[in-house]
């Protein structure tokens, strides 16, 4: 079945139900708290301050710099990746003189500042080099694609 670029991942009510249940120590803890602090259960990205429109939005760069923080962290495989993976790859347009860009943020919904590219892609080729052991088979594939696209 072939998905339009525009569908959301679904998931559980709480993405990060999984996670919560296994929490022990005081730094877990933490680190969990981190995670969910900016997360959209709704939407399944996390927002932050947009610069550029004021407020806080969705940006689609920052969402793969938390993935890469995430790999960092050690933690790719208790957050809602994939969810985000779907979600990025959504935000990457897919023809036309901005072919393989991304949004600067979900809210515009469509490429409005070439620099997102760069800055998006660079957390994904960190990904992509350092924490690809940390994906499940499905996410490599679509880092794969939006690797080959941009």
């Amino acid at each position: 079945m072939k998905r339009r670029h525009t569908t959301l991942v679904r998931a559980p009510r709480d993405s990060f139900a999984v996670w919560k249940a296994s929490l022990c120590s005081p730094a877990d803890h933490k680190l969990f708290a981190y995670y969910k602090r900016d997360w959209t259960e709704s939407i399944g990205l996390w927002r932050g301050v947009d610069t550029k429109r004021g407020g806080r939005s969705h940006i689609i760069r920052l969402n793969a710099q938390w993935l890469a923080w995430a790999g960092i962290d050690g933690v790719l495989d208790r957050i809602p990746a994939a969810r985000v993976f779907h979600n990025l790859r959504a935000a990457q347009h897919r023809e036309g003189a901005s072919r393989g860009n991304f949004w600067w943020n979900w809210e515009s919904g469509k490429v409005t500042d070439r620099n997102s590219g760069f800055f998006t892609v660079n957390h994904l080729l960190l990904i992509n080099h350092a924490f690809r052991d940390q994906l499940a088979p499905a996410e490599r594939d679509l880092l794969a694609i939006m690797l080959r696209e941009a």
